[in-house]
């Protein structure tokens, strides 16, 4: 089951947590993106998994979500933000007269509903015409 919307989690440092807390699913630790923006100078820098931050394995595939566990604390004047990154992969073979495991299917389309509010939520930030306008792109 996916949850109706998505919108990345963000928490601000204080110099202590370590621990930060997402509330939508992830099918693979891959799929989680973490930055840190520096708030006096904007400067956004990408961590990167099993070096500056982890997820335990029993975070994916969890609907209710999970946490993201720094390497070091989070220090204050900084932002941290988790940001739902779906693989763009079908990797799903049902070849023709086999076995259509319910389990699978639903999996595939939690995929692609996953990657659906991932794209809209960027559309969202996207500047926009209005729908009467005539112009485009």
């Amino acid at each position: 089951m996916i949850q109706t919307g998505y919108v990345p989690e963000h928490y601000d440092g204080n110099g202590f947590d370590t621990s930060f807390v997402f509330t939508w699913r992830i099918l693979a630790k891959s799929d989680m993106l973490v930055k840190v923006l520096t708030v006096a100078t904007g400067a956004v820098v990408t961590l990167v998994l099993n070096t500056d931050y982890t997820i335990a394995d029993e975070w994916v595939d969890n609907e209710a979500g999970g946490e993201v566990d720094l390497t070091l604390p989070l220090a204050t004047g900084k932002r941290i933000w988790l940001i739902r990154v779906t693989a763009k992969t079908q990797l799903v073979n049902i070849t023709e007269g086999s076995p259509f495991p319910a389990t699978t299917v639903t999996k595939v389309f939690d995929r692609l509903t996953m990657m659906i509010q991932e794209l809209i939520y960027l559309s969202r930030m996207a500047l926009k015409f209005r729908a009467v306008s005539t112009f485009v792109d």
